[in-house]
């Protein structure tokens, strides 16, 4: 496997296809869905491929593929020689410390994505035709909602390009998110590297974490904000290899995230996804979405 082949978020579809089918008939009992030990190369992942950037990538759209067809916790495989680890916990592999790996950045964007509901977030995917034959299975868009309203917009842009290309190329997103949201303000955060072969100098939101303490350092304070027209649309450039979340009205990570009220745990949301259209007039629909909890685990 190749990391371009990692990136390819068709495989993740195609590979849970029937997962789908378990996860709808063990919500149908009342009990939630669990998965553990997942990894996006097994057992111990891949040199090169598990320990990029665009590992992280993958990450993301994992968490929230898993998020929209309802599955309540997903506990990623943690063990101190496996290079698909989110953190490397002891020296190995020629490192002579520990360290923080790229996916570790798409565990700390979802967390914030999910504490930004304070207990009510619920993730739904959004699903694309016609994007082009070069960024087939390399565009992904989610919705979160937070007390049944719109509250952001996940942008995936998974096409591979490595650190190396000085001239990267964007993809970009037209957004229609409703006369509701007309005029409003929407902030971007980053979830960004130099390249999909990138195994340091990844930010999340502007911010970095220490490979030895873990502790999170802000980089770059920037609001990148932009402004809704008065129709509710806008449109976001992404570069390949890269995701932005645009969150309504704030910067994501800014408001205060509350104790989670249990009684709303379990409460769906059939509010309707805006539309979603790309620069190859990809066409969007919304899919039907829940989400309970996502717990990271070890």
């Amino acid at each position: 496997m190749t990391n371009g082949d990692l990136m390819d978020m068709d495989q993740t579809n195609t590979q849970f296809a029937y997962w789908e089918k378990q996860v709808k008939a063990a919500l149908n009992t009342g009990l939630p869905y669990v998965l553990r030990e997942m990894s996006s190369v097994g057992p111990i992942g891949m040199p090169g491929v598990s320990d990029t950037f665009g590992a992280s990538l993958w990450t993301l759209n994992f968490f929230l593929y898993a998020a929209s067809i309802g599955i309540s916790s997903v506990q990623m495989h943690m063990t101190d020689n496996s290079n698909a680890s989110a953190w490397q916990p002891i020296p190995m592999y020629g490192s002579e410390t520990t360290f923080v790996r790229p996916q570790y950045y798409a565990h700390a964007a979802v967390a914030q994505i999910i504490g930004n509901g304070n207990g009510t977030t619920q993730i739904s995917s959004l699903r694309t035709s016609n994007v082009g034959s070069g960024y087939s299975g390399r565009i992904r868009a989610f919705t979160a909602y937070a007390n049944d309203i719109l509250q952001a917009v996940i942008l995936i842009n998974s096409k591979e390009a490595n650190s190396s290309l000085a001239n990267k190329q964007t993809y970009t997103f037209n957004l229609n998110l409703g006369s509701s949201n007309a005029n409003k303000d929407i902030y971007l955060s980053y979830l960004t590297a130099d390249g999909a072969d990138s195994q340091f100098g990844v930010t999340w939101n502007g911010m970095s974490y220490d490979d030895i303490t873990g502790n999170s350092t802000i980089i770059d304070n920037s609001e990148n904000k932009l402004t809704l027209d008065g129709s509710g649309r806008i449109s976001i450039p992404v570069r390949d290899s890269q995701a932005i979340v645009a969150n309504l009205g704030s910067k994501l990570g800014t408001n205060v995230v509350l104790k989670p009220d249990p009684s709303l745990t379990n409460k769906k949301s059939n509010a309707a996804s805006p539309s979603v259209t790309g620069t190859s007039t990809a066409i969007w629909t919304a899919m039907a979405a829940m989400l309970l909890a996502v717990l990271v685990g070890a």
